[in-house]
């Protein structure tokens, strides 16, 4: 698999796990919750990262995690700053 296909299809995960995300859960409440939610997804993969036996399905998981739940709170605060 060549570098494109690789970004490619991190890219289609991160997306799916950005959708998830506000279907799921829909937007923040708040600035602290969405600090509050972007930390616990950092605990997870940090979880996963001290493992000795490590999973790294579950790294690679947790770690679209971190980037999709930081960049929703990145897009809401843009969206609602273009909106002022």
């Amino acid at each position: 698999m060549n570098l494109e296909d690789r970004d490619k299809a991190t890219l289609t995960d991160f997306l799916q796990e950005i959708t998830n995300g506000v279907t799921k859960f829909g937007d923040y409440r708040s600035h602290h919750e969405a600090y509050a939610v972007i930390l616990e997804e950092v605990d997870e993969l940090w979880d996963e990262l001290k493992k000795k036996d490590k999973d790294l399905l579950a790294v690679y998981s947790e770690a679209i995690q971190v980037a999709a739940t930081a960049y929703r709170l990145a897009e809401e605060v843009r969206l609602h700053a273009s909106s002022v």
